[in-house]
């Protein structure tokens, strides 16, 4: 084999990563993608397959598959040789966390498309590029629209084009002898989407061949005889990057961000110079996208969009036994016992089953079909939830029961068409817990909001004239907020935008549901600050919030308006959509996180934020901007990026990156283990435990606490403070000499990186390792025989009195030094006290704000963490003289009976305990009875002419209780409701109907 021209490459799961070859030494290296390394840490058989060849055509592949181990840490290249002169890195850009490019444009109509108010019908489209479809709405005003997509889209993409489909009205107008003619919305050539100019797509839609992708400016210098023209070489993982030194010995060179993110140093290189630069490109840990937003969690401050159509009874037939936000199986059955019914078609049945079918696709539900007639479910009697009956009604296309059975008027034969396939949603919409947007205390705006463009739940017919068979938004809302987020949907790692509404879709674009999954939102696109909670249930913005989710605006077009410049008489106007068309000012620059949505990464704009996580892991990145970052609970990732940044961390172990003098960490007590990843000279707030240097920061100050202190390539020079603290040297051995100012015997340790300090174990360590008290200097023997020139790492400036064992040094990796071995602890037992004196939640307590949960500890010690869980929630406790107290909310306590506690030393659990309590906030429910309406329960012709006493008892309810009789149902009898209202006295109530009433409603 030709070694001067073989090529080795390795393969893991099905991914080509092409290796360096030593020819001299006849070994290969590659290098890995950081995410692959960080997933397979410690993994003992990490496997990959080997194949090489050279340029006479030979083959070698290894017949059996590689294993390696994956260790924690990366091994740094080894130390050049002494040279007059050198390179450094001296400044990087910071790595845009975002994949997004925001792609604008406008729809250029032409002719009959572009006459009258024509264009307020090309509302969406939708974008097809590789196979993939993107939903794009428009600015109705301008027919101006953007889309958002990922550069990694565009390079799988490129020199393909993209096709368009246009989306919206179904029709559009012109007048013929001053007669309204419709026709269809026209299909558009790709002509009429123009796009503005951007690096990515060509006039003609094509996608171009050679953009590229985001950068980052890394900017370095070098110094002795490097002169300029020389080359510099940088090595970011397997990928190597070429420039030359400019003027005055510097230089700089434009990486894509796509290979910084997948390495966190930077190997430069120049003549026989060489230099290590860190950075961080990624959070040290992978997001895995654990469930953990549930309906607890969410937000507790409901939309208005969600209240106008929760029925505030849900406590009703089978919604008894569907939590809010669990979701469940609901069964149903065809019926036909009903007088003059009609047997369910099979084209009927299969519309009821498209409808429950889109209800399964937004929501956690599952609907079960069982035999005909089942009856219904009453518990131990086995039928149906929904009952669903084709029968006569007096008035109403349909009713429903909430919880209960679906009836469908037999004057709609056919459910396949628009109108009755509504009613069919509709109706399910009641039965599965949703309200008359119009009806009650919440309701919709009434002139710009209550349309089934937006809710199914509405009287009205749409203003948006959209062209769909499915639930609107706020249908969505509503259900996902009730009934969950079906988890087998949007399970990919998905990125979500502020984007336009488009009525063409159910979600408009701007209402974001997602089932699992790593999903991020990314704001990276935007021109003004923004406001983004992660929370479930959170309506999110730039700029400002406002009024209204959708619709700001709304103006009724009718033919005069419609038809522009027209001046003769309009004949039939009523051919315009039923007279009238709705010119909608759309709100922008808003979009809802609904219940059951985990979103797991929030990237800010490049102004000021307000950004805040969920319970779950979370990556936050501020980008430029004064931004105000929190993270919630959880193990969160804070980067504020450029500015003066606050960045809160909350329960959980949270990193925090620091890159400005103005950025403030603000971390509480008992909130976990938290770092901070400073790109500056920085010194550690208050309960903050460790402190990482990168890029050019140089100095770290520890605090009062047990601190974990990591230098850099830079020349360091670390104080830890009080506490027993650690500092870590794992970068490489280039001459650097760093300053520990502080180290105190007995209580401080320093960390050596056996990837570093090569040779080194636990065994050989004062061997290899020497301190010399009257300098202080500690020097490193690469060969453990004195033959090599020791290398000095570092230097404790206060000269402590050091021994080499391990008392003083640990190595990385979780490998300690032998010392003596400690005596054998104490057993740690936990005991708790009763929740509450009887050790029962009662109605009251339920309700209370905080409710003490205490007990002791029999051998715990000083620097041991107890952690208090209910649910999936955690708190860390402070154990005071061997005994530990928290408050928790009523509410949670009663949700949950059970509660435990568990106990940690070093970071292991050394104790667990649980402790069960009982719940008891059973209330009676009122119990209403009515008299006879009249002495034989008839209301004759004589009665009907006067007043008639309604009235009766009711049980389980307070003197002076207010209770309202009515009479009428617009949607069953079509008659008015009648409303009186009146208290109860002794136990009974009476009020006084119109006979006529009475009669009217025939009950």
């Amino acid at each position: 084999m030709d070694l001067a021209s073989v090529k080795v490459k390795i393969v893991y799961q099905n991914q080509d990563y092409a290796a360096q070859v030593d020819v001299n030494r006849k070994t290969w290296s590659a290098s890995l993608p950081q995410d692959v390394i960080k997933q397979n840490v410690g993994n003992n058989d990490f496997s990959v397959q080997v194949s090489l060849a050279d340029k006479a055509g030979n083959i070698a592949t290894n017949q059996e598959i590689g294993y390696f181990t994956v260790l924690a840490d990366t091994p740094n290249l080894p130390t050049p040789p002494a040279s007059e002169n050198s390179i450094k890195i001296t400044q990087m850009g910071e790595i845009d966390p975002s994949d997004m490019v925001r792609l604008r444009g406008k729809l250029k109509l032409e002719g009959l498309a572009a006459q009258y108010h024509n264009p307020l019908q090309f509302q969406s489209f939708v974008a097809t590029l590789n196979g993939k479809e993107y939903a794009v709405g428009m600015n109705n005003q301008d027919q101006s629209f953007y889309l958002d997509i990922s550069l990694a889209d565009l390079q799988a993409a490129k020199s393909q084009e993209m096709a368009f489909q246009i989306k919206g009205g179904l029709s559009i107008y012109h007048l013929e002898n001053n007669y309204v003619r419709n026709q269809d919305l026209p299909k558009l050539d790709k002509t009429a989407f123009v796009w503005d100019d951007n690096p990515y797509l060509t006039t003609d839609s094509l996608v171009k061949n050679d953009f590229v992708g985001k950068t980052t400016l890394v900017q370095g210098e070098v110094s002795g005889s490097l002169k300029t023209g020389d080359s510099v070489t940088l090595q970011i993982g397997n990928q190597q990057i070429q420039t030359k030194v400019l003027d005055n010995q510097k230089f700089e060179v434009a990486v894509e961000n796509s290979i910084l993110k997948q390495a966190d140093t930077v190997i430069a290189t120049a003549g026989n110079a060489q230099s290590q630069y860190t950075y961080q490109s990624q959070p040290d840990r992978v997001l895995k996208g654990d469930f953990v937003a549930n309906f607890a969690t969410a937000n507790k401050e409901i939309p208005y969009f969600i209240k106008a159509l929760e029925y505030p009874l849900q406590q009703m037939g089978y919604l008894k036994k569907l939590p809010y936000g669990a979701g469940g199986e609901i069964s149903y059955a065809f019926h036909n016992e009903y007088f003059n019914a009609l047997d369910w078609t099979e084209e009927n049945r299969k519309a009821v089953r498209k409808v429950l079918d889109i209800y399964e696709h937004y929501t956690n539900l599952k609907f079960v079909q069982i035999a005909d007639n089942s009856g219904f479910n009453q518990g131990a009697t086995m039928g149906a939830d929904i009952q669903f009956h084709h029968r006569p009604l007096p008035v109403a296309s349909g009713v429903a029961e909430y919880g209960g059975k679906v009836s469908l008027n037999t004057k709609v034969k056919d459910f396949n068409i628009r109108s009755s396939f509504f009613t069919v949603l509709h109706e399910v919409g009641h039965s599965l817990g949703a309200k008359h947007t119009f009806e009650g205390g919440a309701v919709l705006p009434s002139t710009t909001e209550d349309h089934r463009g937006l809710s199914v739940m509405s009287y009205t017919g749409t203003k948006m004239d959209n062209n769909r068979w499915n639930l609107s938004l706020y249908d969505v809302a509503f259900m996902q907020y009730r009934h969950g987020v079906n988890p087998t949907q949007r399970i990919g790692n998905d990125t979500y935008t502020f984007k336009s509404f488009n009525p063409q879709v159910s979600d408009g674009n701007v209402y974001i549901w997602d089932g699992g999954g790593v999903d991020t939102f990314d704001a990276s696109l935007e021109k003004q600050g923004v406001t983004v909670d992660l929370t479930p249930g959170s309506w999110i913005h730039r700029g400002e919030k406002t009024e209204h989710f959708v619709v700001n605006h709304s103006e009724e077009l009718g033919a005069e308006q419609y038809f522009t410049g027209h001046d003769g008489e309009v004949k039939d106007d009523w051919r315009l959509f039923f007279s009238k068309i709705s010119k909608l000012d759309y709100a922008e620059g808003q979009a809802f996180i609904g219940y059951g949505t985990q979103i797991e990464r929030l990237i800010g704009s490049n102004y000021d934020d307000v950004l805040k996580g969920n319970v779950a892991d979370n990556d936050i990145y501020g980008g430029a901007g004064n931004d105000k970052i929190s993270g919630d609970a959880g193990n969160d990732y804070l980067d504020g990026g450029k500015g003066a940044d606050e960045l809160v961390g909350g329960v959980g172990d949270d990193i925090f990156v620091v890159d400005n003098v103005g950025d403030k960490v603000i971390e509480n007590q008992d909130e976990g283990t938290d770092t901070v990843y400073a790109h500056i000279d920085y010194t550690l707030p208050e309960n903050v435990e460790n402190l990482t240097l990168f890029g050019t920061a140089s100095k770290g100050v520890g605090n009062g606490m047990d601190n974990r202190i990591v230098g850099n390539g830079q020349v360091n020079t670390l104080t830890g403070g009080g506490g027993r603290d650690t500092f870590v040297f794992n970068d490489v051995l280039d001459g650097n000499v760093d300053t520990i100012t502080d180290f105190s015997v007995g209580e401080d340790k320093i960390e050596l990186n056996p990837l570093v300090f090569a040779g080194l174990t636990a065994q050989n360590l004062a061997e290899r390792i020497a301190y010399d008290s009257q300098t202080g200097h500690l020097t490193y023997d690469p060969d453990g025989s004195g033959k090599a020139d020791v290398i000095h790492f570092a230097t404790l400036a206060n000269k402590p009195n050091l021994t080499i064992d391990g008392n003083h040094f640990v190595l990385s990796s979780g490998v300690s030094v032998p010392v003596a071995p400690p005596s054998q602890p104490a057993l740690v037992e936990i005991a708790f006290d009763p929740i509450t004196d009887d050790n029962i939640i009662n109605i009251e307590e339920a309700k209370a704000p905080a409710i003490a949960f205490s007990g002791s500890l029999k051998n715990a010690q000083q620097g041991d963490v107890l952690t208090v869980k209910i649910g999936e929630t955690s708190h860390i406790v402070p154990i005071v003289a061997g005994k530990f107290s928290v408050n928790i909310d009523g509410k949670t306590l009663a949700i949950h009976r059970e509660i435990g506690a568990e106990l940690t030393r070093n970071g292991e659990k050394i104790a667990e305990k649980t402790h069960a309590y009982q719940v008891d906030t059973q209330i009676d429910t009122p119990q209403i009875i009515f008299r006879p309406i009249t002495d034989d329960n008839i209301v004759n012709l004589n009665e009907s002419k006067g007043k008639i006493t309604v009235g009766g008892t009711v049980e389980n309810a307070n003197e002076g209780d207010e209770i309202v009789v009515s009479c009428g149902c617009p949607i069953c009898t079509g008659t008015q409701w009648v409303d009186i209202k009146t208290k109860i006295v002794g136990g009974t109530f009476s009020v006084d109907f119109n006979g006529a009433d009475l009669v009217a409603n025939n009950g």
